[in-house]
């Protein structure tokens, strides 16, 4: 399936990947299957990177103590 060897990246590297399917979307010089198929891989990644960036948030409000609010 394609789009399997971006399950390895890193949040840099999917971005990065995600950047250049843009590029190649935005170029229009894409046949329409072709197309559907950048926007499919670039809609995995894009929640690819979510759910990292929400991992990472996850983790560092159990590392970092909440501050209390002033009141």
């Amino acid at each position: 399936m394609p789009g399997d060897e971006d399950a390895e990246l890193n949040f840099s590297q999917a971005l990065q990947r995600l950047e250049a399917l843009l590029g190649q979307l935005e170029s229009g010089e894409v046949e329409l299957e072709e197309a559907m198929e950048l926007f499919e891989q670039g809609s995995a990644l894009a929640e690819r990177c979510r759910e990292m960036l929400a991992n990472a948030e996850q983790r560092l409000e159990e590392l970092a103590p909440a501050e209390p609010e002033d009141e």
